[in-house]
């Protein structure tokens, strides 16, 4: 009585499935491989074109982490073993605010750096005479950009010297002088009016012209006198120099007053050497018969 009980308590359509109480599969071991087979599949896998070539990588925004390239690079010329270079900003910081620019000179490698103000910076340690392109690089916090184009070639230049200033207090330099061509052995002569308070003396300087001389430059010293006439009131300076050899002379009459040096007044000229005179002997004629 209770087993037909139980049997009509169980449903009919109950059935128990052997498939759904197997054991679970034991876990799956990795498989190494040889480091041979590695290359093997990358190979044939590149080859199939199932990997692709390494891009850039992206933010979100769309932007490369690095800077883009600056462009506009200009730089001044003439200026002594310096030059000034400007540039124009990346249309793209990448992403990240750019914080230094570098500055590189062709040849030489001289460089500068910008981290604030405008956008320019000054190369020094160039060499004058020589020609020079300069490129600019961008840097972030994530690197640094491609070097720009090359600006235009310029050639820094050394500043001309000037002479030195003249004091407000020196002496005039002579003027309207007038020069007696001298000789070897005729001094030369120089007059000029003279500068009240004012005394002058007269100097030469030759290179020597013959070959069995010594190179090293000659030098005379001559005397310069001042007289006054009273009628009229007139101050004359007359400086002599004798120069003995013969060659190329600078002449200087240099004025001085108060014991400060003015510019001197100066003149080249030429001394010829002297020509030696040969003596003409008498020809000898026979008497004729009438002479006898």
């Amino acid at each position: 009585m209770a087993s037909s009980q139980l049997r009509a308590a169980r449903p009919s359509n109950l059935r128990i499935h052997r498939s759904l109480v197997q054991p679970a599969p034991p876990p799956l071991t990795p498989r190494l491989r040889e480091p041979r087979q590695l290359r093997e599949d990358w190979t044939s896998r590149s080859r199939a074109g199932m990997i692709k070539p390494h891009t850039p990588r992206v933010h979100e925004n769309g932007a490369t982490p690095q800077p883009g390239v600056p462009t506009s690079v200009s730089a001044t010329g003439g200026a002594n073993a310096q030059s000034v270079v400007s540039w124009t900003a990346p249309a793209s910081d990448g992403g990240s605010t750019i914080s230094g620019y570098t500055v590189m000179a062709s040849p030489g490698g001289a460089s500068c750096s910008w981290t604030i103000g405008p956008l320019s910076c000054t190369v020094t340690g160039l060499t004058n005479g020589t020609s020079y392109t300069f490129t600019v690089t961008a840097t972030n916090a994530v690197g640094t950009s491609a070097a720009s184009a090359p600006s235009s070639t310029i050639t820094p230049t050394a500043p001309a010297t000037a002479a030195p200033p003249t004091p407000a207090n020196a002496p005039a330099t002579p003027v309207n002088v007038s020069w007696r061509r001298p000789s070897i052995t005729t001094p030369l002569v120089a007059t000029f009016s003279a500068a009240p308070g004012t005394t002058y003396a007269i100097t030469a300087t030759s290179n020597p012209t013959r070959h069995s001389e010594t190179r090293s430059a000659r030098t005379a010293r001559g005397t310069c006198k001042v007289t006054t006439t009273k009628k009229p009131n007139k101050r004359t300076a007359t400086c002599t120099i004798r120069l003995k050899k013969a060659g190329t002379w600078l002449i200087k009459i240099t004025p001085t007053k108060d014991g400060l040096a003015g510019m001197p007044a100066t003149k080249t000229i030429t001394i010829r050497a002297a020509t030696k005179k040969t003596r003409t002997l008498p020809t000898h004629r026979p008497q004729t018969r009438a002479q006898r």
